[in-house]
């Protein structure tokens, strides 16, 4: 009598299936032949990957800036996101006098979102006539704040990371 590795239910030695679950007899043979750990321990197939290693963000740069840095330029960044354009010529100055690179990043997706909003702007003056895309352009241009508010929040958070929608136009790199 064979015994279904399955389900236990015991079925004749000709059987190629097990008549209660369906579960052929001469794939758990091969498998068995393939596979000398019949031990029941799981096969380790390599080491585990960390947490830190399974998925890494191709917009997050935190990695590229030092505790230092990020903690000297962490005002005048946050205050890029405040202030706009102020705070942009505000961030040049400072950066003048110490050559932050953390500093330079935050300046780029603050230049970045100053520079979708006035094309926002434009295309919705030169097409107000229209009715539909004085209202998109509205709409895009409440988008670019709350995208401002997430870059604002992760700079505080000492994440530097792209803006979310704008680092996936060319254009804009």
């Amino acid at each position: 009598m064979k015994v279904c590795p399955k389900c236990n239910t015991q079925c004749s030695d000709e059987a190629m299936f097990c008549t209660s679950c369906g579960t052929s007899f001469n794939e758990n043979v091969n498998q068995q032949d393939q596979n000398p750990n019949v031990g029941g321990q799981p096969e380790q197939q390599g080491a585990p990957i960390p947490p830190a290693q399974q998925y890494s963000d191709p917009c997050d740069h935190t990695a590229e800036f030092s505790d230092a840095e990020i903690h000297d330029n962490k005002i005048f960044a946050i205050c890029v996101y405040l202030f706009d354009f102020l705070g942009v010529i505000i961030a040049l100055l400072v950066r003048i006098a110490n050559r932050s690179s953390y500093l330079d990043f935050h300046i780029k997706q603050q230049l970045k979102i100053t520079v979708a909003e006035a094309l926002v702007a434009i295309i919705s003056g030169v097409l107000c006539w229209t009715c539909i895309v004085p209202i998109a352009g509205g709409i895009c241009l409440i988008i670019l704040l709350v995208l401002k508010v997430i870059c604002f929040v992760r700079t505080c958070s000492n994440r530097s990371a792209e803006v979310p929608i704008l680092s996936k136009f060319g254009f804009m790199k």
